[in-house]
């Protein structure tokens, strides 16, 4: 499930960009160094979305229809939650010059990844490893399964 923000001043990808790529930035460290990694060597002109993936925990709408109570409440939050996660990668980005258009999604982080980046036709997907140890990192890395799922070349930064 997707909710997309723009901020005031975004404009739309500027037709012939040379790069579409999307970003995935989950506030780590680790995802704000793809993020300054990426700056550098970008093309000019090329179109960056970012996209936040939060838990279903955090939706904010019922799943089985009708309104809940709290409804605007937890729309908020998650919205903050988001642009929390996102706010450094995103200085990053538009600070070396980019328009960042901003996406976020609920669910299981590997098969939101995906669906963006088949959604939004991306040439290119930049994820931040955090390197955790052998036996974690394959059991529950989204990394990993990004690279393993994706038909679009994955640049990895740890």
């Amino acid at each position: 499930m997707t909710m997309t923000e723009t901020s005031p001043g975004q404009k739309e990808a500027e037709e012939g960009a040379i790069m579409r790529v999307l970003v995935a930035a989950d506030g780590s460290q680790p995802a704000v160094d793809a993020c300054r990694m990426l700056a550098r060597p970008l093309p000019a002109g090329s179109d960056v979305r970012l996209l936040t993936v939060l838990s279903f925990s955090t939706y904010p709408y019922s799943l089985i229809g009708g309104h809940l109570s709290d409804e605007s409440e937890r729309a908020e939050t998650a919205k903050r939650e988001a642009a929390r996660m996102q706010a450094e990668a995103r200085e990053i980005l538009e600070k070396a010059g980019f328009e960042v258009s901003v996406v976020h999604r609920f669910g299981y982080a590997p098969d939101e990844i995906i669906s963006e980046l088949e959604e939004y036709g991306a040439d290119m997907v930049v994820l931040g490893h955090r390197n955790l140890h052998a036996p974690a990192r394959w059991a529950s890395s989204v990394s990993d399964r990004v690279i393993h799922r994706s038909k679009t070349p994955v640049l990895l930064v740890a």
